[in-house]
């Protein structure tokens, strides 16, 4: 009786190195890819390759987006080159913010440490958001004095401020999905990341011709209907990739953390 006593009042022996070493790859696999083993090569050709088809055609996008409205006129054309200094510099700073992100993120993943990772990214999100939400607000404001300095005046400079107007309302969905398609990246998924991003650009493209001239019996909108093939385009594409469940882990519980964080000690009058 008093051995049985005794041995419930014994506090839980330490984790072993082995089970800790279990524990931290059951971690690791459970959020990305373990990039410590396997070829460096294929690796790198793994995580690129799906990022730079992304890339390429969200580029590719923008450029059948310039020359539809180029079939539309000329002032069409010399609006949407005003508004790209702007868009431009939104895309690199938000792609920085996920630089920054994604280097912190694959130190903690390659530490095992998800619940670190999750945090890193939390943080990172929420400053999109924030930066998203500064970037709305003076766009809306200054956007028309901006491309005025730019040179921009008369009808070119109603056009370029119509179609960034629109623009902003997309901005903050399609700069979250791709500051967490690059964060995902950081933990080893390079392929859900670059494929939505292909599926956003190509949902794009086919929607450009409906809206801008006016196609199947939509009413024509020219510029302002490139604007809104990105807004719904982007949006569709952000959806889809909220609703995959390499997305989801930014934003559900960690099992093994969650377990943690709730287990109590034997109470000793069990």
């Amino acid at each position: 009786m008093k051995k049985k006593t005794s041995q419930s009042l014994r506090p839980n022996s330490p984790a072993q190195p082995s089970q800790t070493v279990v524990a931290t790859n059951e971690r690791t696999q459970q959020l990305g890819q373990d990039l410590t083993k396997g070829s460096v090569v294929s690796h790198i050709a793994r995580l690129s390759g799906f990022m730079m088809i992304g890339f390429v055609a969200n580029n590719a996008a923008q450029l059948v987006e310039v020359a539809y409205l180029g079939l539309v006129g000329t002032a069409e054309l010399a609006a949407i080159a005003f508004t790209f200094p702007a868009t431009f510099a939104l895309h690199a700073i938000g792609r920085g913010l996920a630089a920054g992100g994604s280097s912190l993120m694959a130190r903690a993943h390659g530490a095992g440490d998800n619940e670190q990772v999750r945090r890193i990214a939390t943080h990172c999100l929420w400053l999109v958001v924030l930066f998203s939400i500064i970037s709305v607000c003076v766009g809306s404001m200054w956007c028309r004095a901006f491309y005025n300095l730019l040179g921009a005046n008369g009808l070119v400079l109603d056009l370029a401020v119509s179609y960034s107007q629109i623009f902003l309302i997309g901005f903050p969905t399609y700069v979250l999905g791709t500051v967490a398609g690059l964060l995902l990246r950081g933990i080893g998924n390079g392929a859900v990341p670059g494929l939505v991003m292909t599926f956003g650009s190509i949902l794009q493209v086919i929607l450009g011709p409906f809206l801008i001239f006016g196609w199947m019996g939509i009413p024509a909108m020219g510029i302002e209907g490139a604007a809104i093939a990105f807004v719904r385009s982007r949006f569709a594409a952000f959806f889809i990739a909220t609703r995959t469940p390499r997305y989801q882990f930014f934003y559900s519980p960690d099992p093994i953390v969650e377990s943690h964080c709730t287990h109590r000690p034997t109470s000793i009058n069990q």
